[in-house]
């Protein structure tokens, strides 16, 4: 059975997850954008192949009517990812660096090997980090969800 914490608990950790994706998205796609555009201006030369090719008048129009359905994709998928990261940026950023660390380090696994390693360099008790985490992930709960 799935409670209210629970739930906060598994979205604070899909959002964790989600960082990355979402900052590469708001990094990457206004240069992918301007490039379909660009792509847009010059019109595509016919593949000589040796084939014979059934003559369509219309392509050059369906050929710009699909580059600006995925433009609009593109538009779509960046404006997600900027709410995201306005919703979400914020309350990370005020997580301590070490803090931040941590839950970096436990993102996709529970415990992971550089963790251990972590432990062992800093003489960190694998009780200790597990506590940490889970005070910084309860931290960033309350910051994004309130509860």
């Amino acid at each position: 059975m799935m409670t209210a914490y629970s739930h906060n608990a598994n979205a604070t950790i899909a959002a964790i997850r989600k960082y990355d994706d979402m900052r590469l998205i708001v990094d990457k796609t206004p240069i992918d954008i301007k490039d379909k555009y660009d792509s847009l201006a010059s019109p595509g030369s016919q593949i000589i192949d040796g084939m014979p090719h059934r003559h369509n008048p219309h392509a050059g129009e369906e050929h710009l009517v699909e580059m600006l359905d995925i433009i609009g994709e593109m538009n779509k998928r960046y404006e997600t990812a900027t709410v995201f990261l306005q919703w979400f940026e914020p309350m990370w950023n005020s997580l301590s660096g070490n803090e931040r660390q941590i839950l970096e380090t436990y993102k996709f696994s529970g415990i992971s090997s550089s963790m251990v390693d972590e432990a062992v360099t800093a003489t960190y008790s694998i009780r200790q980090l597990h506590r940490a985490r889970q005070k910084a992930l309860s931290r960033l709960e309350f910051l994004l969800f309130g509860e």
